[in-house]
């Protein structure tokens, strides 16, 4: 006879194995405490190291970003191979999406868009893409 359920270990409460989080490691293929006991335990322990959590999440994200970086610097080909599939059927959704975002946030844009840095920065860029545009035209 097969079982269909088992005690936990922290409610004691006797419980369907489809109330278990699966576990390859354990005995009986799920977890000693029940979805509701891990679900607690989990908020508890994210409430309590919520400063080490967030720290950790930045830390991660840092070297997430790099690594991305790194990748996209070599493999800038495949990035926008990748990115002309993913994009290509769905040009309306993205014109619609840009237009609706722009108009529920185009002060929010215009703040960030005006600081005497990024207007250094976007007259750079002008002067470059300017500068390789003439480049261009004089090699055809």
């Amino acid at each position: 006879m097969r079982m269909k359920s088992k005690i936990c270990t922290k409610c004691s409460e006797d419980k369907n194995f489809e109330e278990y989080f699966k576990n390859k490691n354990a005995k009986l293929g799920i977890m000693s405490a029940c979805k509701d006991c891990c679900n607690l335990a989990g908020a508890k322990y994210r409430a309590e190291n919520a400063e080490s959590l967030k720290e950790r999440r930045k830390l991660n994200s840092k070297a997430n970003s790099e690594r991305t970086k790194k990748w996209y610097s070599s493999n800038k080909e495949k990035a926008l191979d990748y990115q002309k599939k993913y994009r290509s059927g769905k040009e309306e959704y993205f014109k619609t999406y840009g237009k609706n975002y722009y108009e529920e946030n185009k002060e929010a844009l215009k703040e960030k868009r005006s600081t005497p840095e990024k207007k250094a920065k976007a007259s750079e860029r002008a002067r470059i893409w300017k500068e390789n545009q003439k480049k261009k035209e004089e090699g055809k």
